[in-house]
This record gives C-alpha cells, sequence and structure tokens, in this order.
C-alpha cells in the first residue's frame, strides 16, 4: 500500500489542525432528539471569515436547491437542501503580476422535517428553510475541519472541555475591578433614567463579590423607583 510520511501526513493537516479546536464558550448544550453539544452556527461563520475573508467573497455556498418531499402519511414530510461549499484552495500570481485564486468546492446537504410535533398536534416548523442550510452549512464547514472536536464528541469528556477552557482563556479579556463609592457617588448624583440604565450596564462589565453585586441591584432598584415617581 501507499505510506505517506509523516511530513506529508503534517502538511495534509495543517488546515485541520488550525480550526479544529474550539471554545467551550461558543458551545450549547443541546437535549433533543439526544444529548449532545452544538457549535454557534454564527461563531462558525466567523471563524471561517477569520480564515478566508468575507463570505460570499472569498468562500461562501452556492447552486443552493430546497427539494420538499411529501409523504403520504398526513403531516409527514421533508425539506431536502444541497448546495456547494467553495472556499480559497490556494492562490497563484500570474506572470503579468494578477493574482488569482483556485477555489475547493464540496457538497453540502441536510433534510428537516416540514412538521414540528407539540403537544397539540403537528405544526409547520418555523424558519425550515434557514435552519436546513445553517445545518448544511455547519456539517459542511465541519468537513474540512472546523470545530471537529464537537463533532468527534470530544465535548462528552469534561477533561478536554476544561483544557479547552484553560486553553482559550488567554482571549478572555480580565473583568475591571469595580469602585463601589465612585458608583455609589454617581448613582447619587444622577438624576434621570437613561443615565442610571447606561451606569448600571457599566457596572455589570466590571469585577465584584456576590455581596457587591446584590448591594448595587438593590441601589439601582431604588434610585429607579425614586425617578419613576
Amino acid at each position: 500500500g501507499l505510506e505517506m510520511s509523516d511530513e506529508v501526513k503534517t502538511k495534509n493537516m495543517e488546515f485541520w489542525n488550525s480550526v479544529c479546536k474550539t471554545n467551550p464558550a461558543e458551545t450549547k448544550p443541546v437535549e433533543y432528539p439526544f444529548k449532545h453539544t452544538a457549535i454557534g452556527a454564527q461563531f462558525q461563520l466567523k471563524h471561517a471569515t477569520e480564515k478566508w475573508g468575507m463570505m460570499g467573497v472569498n468562500w461562501g455556498v452556492k447552486n443552493e436547491k430546497f427539494t420538499p418531499i411529501m409523504l403520504d402519511t398526513e403531516e409527514k414530510g421533508y425539506l431536502i437542501y444541497t448546495a456547494i461549499l467553495y472556499y480559497p484552495k490556494y492562490y497563484i500570481d500570474h506572470e503579468d503580476g494578477t493574482p488569482e485564486t483556485i477555489f475547493g468546492q464540496i457538497e453540502i446537504h441536510a433534510d428537516i422535517n416540514f412538521y414540528n410535533k407539540t403537544k397539540n398536534g403537528y405544526k409547520v416548523e418555523n424558519d425550515i428553510s434557514k435552519k436546513v442550510a445553517t445545518d448544511a452549512l455547519t456539517k459542511g464547514l465541519s468537513k474540512l475541519g472546523f470545530n471537529s472536536d464537537v463533532f468527534e464528541r470530544l465535548f462528552d469528556d469534561n477533561k478536554y472541555v476544561d483544557l479547552m477552557r484553560k486553553e482559550f482563556a488567554y482571549n478572555v479579556p480580565k473583568k475591571e475591578k469595580g469602585d463601589m463609592a465612585l458608583v455609589k457617588k454617581q448613582i447619587a448624583t444622577c438624576n434621570n433614567l437613561n443615565g442610571i440604565n447606561t451606569l448600571a450596564e457599566s457596572a455589570s462589565r466590571m469585577e465584584w463579590t456576590k455581596e457587591e453585586r446584590a448591594e448595587l441591584k438593590q441601589m439601582f432598584e431604588t434610585k429607579r423607583g425614586e425617578l419613576n415617581v
């Protein structure tokens, strides 16, 4: 059989390894239809944009096709979605100096039930075209390595999740420590609701102890009550 050298394997996995790890803050637990971790689709788009540039220019989807399939059974049917995901494979410079992007492409597909079962019977699923297209794109990007750890079910392992939290922690800006005396003075001298709301929002981004947070909440509520009279 054809044996690849370690150097070739490393080269082949270069792109995959640069996008396969997921920040736990960008995931959410899903209970239905089975318990698993999902990646927030918007975060995936953001990371693809970081890698390739603006969607629709440097990468994106084309040839989108939505095919409804209705079954004979009452209130049963599926919407099938297919498209092509294209992305920059490599760049070349022609002799005259003009750059050209050589694109790679893969097929992406997904399907979704037209109807959603509720306690009051079946109802038409909301936003089905958006959901099925997002699902296909998420799965398509995962084929190139994006957030592969989520799809490999590594997030079922708490030790792995802790490792990722530590790895991504350096990206999280440290909260500034709150100055209680200053905020108290600002609340006392503020005489309109907009100002109080702005102060409350600003204070929420600072670091406080549990007791200080409770005290601040009470002060803001009291002040809002006074201004509402």
